[in-house]
C-alpha cells in the first residue's frame, strides 16, 4: 500500500467511527442504558450474540480490554444472569464465555430497538443507497477479516 492510500484510508476509518458514533451508536447506547447495561457490557453481549462462544482471551483482544477489566466485566454480566463461564474441556487453562438464554433474550430485544433506530435514521435514504451502503460495509468487513 502506498503512503497516500494509507493516509486516505486512515481518514476514512476515523470519519466512519465518528459518524457511526454520532448517527447510531450513541442512540443505541441510550437504549442500552435504559436496559441497565453499560457500554462495554453491551459490546460483550453483542459480540457473544453474533460470534457465539469465545474464550476470555479472544474477548479481551476483540474488546481491547486488560485482563482485570475483562474479569470485572464478566463478573457483572454473570451476576445479572446474561453470560456463563465454563472451563474449556479441550484446554482446562482456558475459560469459555457464552450467553445464557436470558442474555440471548436481552440481545434480541436490543436488536429490535437498534433496527428501529436504523430505520428512523435512514428513512430519507432510498433503497438503492441503503443496498450500496450494506454492500460496501460487507466488502469492508470482508477485507478486514482477512487482515
Amino acid at each position: 500500500m502506498e503512503a497516500e492510500a494509507a493516509r486516505r484510508l486512515h481518514r476514512l476509518l476515523v470519519e466512519l467511527m465518528a459518524l457511526g458514533h454520532q448517527k447510531f451508536f450513541r442512540a443505541w447506547h441510550k437504549y442500552d442504558a435504559a436496559g441497565g447495561l453499560k457500554k462495554n457490557q453491551m459490546k460483550l453481549v453483542a459480540l457473544l450474540f453474533h460470534e457465539g462462544v469465545r474464550t476470555a482471551t479472544e474477548l479481551s483482544s476483540k474488546l481491547d480490554l486488560e485482563k482485570g477489566s475483562l474479569t470485572s466485566l464478566l463478573d457483572s454480566l454473570e451476576q445479572r444472569g446474561l453470560i456463563r463461564r465454563s472451563i474449556n474441556p479441550r484446554d482446562r487453562r482456558q475459560t469459555l464465555v457464552s450467553l445464557t438464554v436470558e442474555g440471548r433474550r436481552h440481545m434480541e430485544k436490543t436488536i429490535e430497538a437498534h433496527q428501529a433506530i436504523l430505520m428512523q435514521n435512514l428513512k430519507d435514504a432510498d433503497a438503492a443507497e441503503i443496498e450500496r451502503l450494506i454492500a460496501s460495509l460487507e466488502v469492508a468487513v470482508g477485507i478486514m477479516r482477512k487482515l
